[in-house]
């Protein structure tokens, strides 16, 4: 039996190939990988903050600061205050008023900072709709049975 040596380099320069090629391919991936994240990143820095929602207590407009459920929120130039679907100013808050919004607490004084302030705004009810009603039931002759069916 004869062994060709055409075969033989054939064989040794495939085998050479398949293990070069994904070691090439990872250290094109690798020199990707960073850049796309850099370029993604500024979509994901997102300012959420923590929810808050009960009455208006106190007003303070020379302190720029509103008391919400014993928290002490100050307003900033970046707070954005709406009323229904409006904007609004923190001249519109009142003592009293149902209010809601998102706050951050600032790392360099500690101090609550509100990002968005909904004024008039029940606890739960983020604008949708009103109460759902009852449906009845009513026989085929039109008069309703007294049973209510709904949520």
């Amino acid at each position: 039996m004869r062994i060709n040596p055409f075969k033989i380099a054939a064989a040794s320069l495939l085998a050479a190939a398949i293990v070069v090629t994904p070691l090439h391919s990872r250290a094109e991936d690798s020199t990707k990988t960073p850049a796309s994240a850099d370029e993604t990143a500024p979509a994901k820095e997102k300012k959420k903050g923590t929810a808050f929602t009960g009455e208006m207590m106190a007003v303070d407009t020379n302190a720029m600061t509103f008391t919400v459920s014993n928290l002490v929120l100050h307003v900033t130039s970046s707070t954005a205050f709406k009323k229904g679907s409006q904007p609004a100013k923190f001249a519109d808050a009142v003592v009293g008023q149902p209010t809601r919004g998102t706050y951050l607490k600032n790392a360099a004084n500690g101090q609550l900072e509100a990002v968005q302030v909904h004024l008039n705004s029940k606890a739960g009810n983020k604008g949708k709709g009103g109460a759902k009603k009852k449906k009845e039931t009513s026989g085929g002759d039109g008069a309703t049975n007294g049973v209510s069916i709904g949520n």
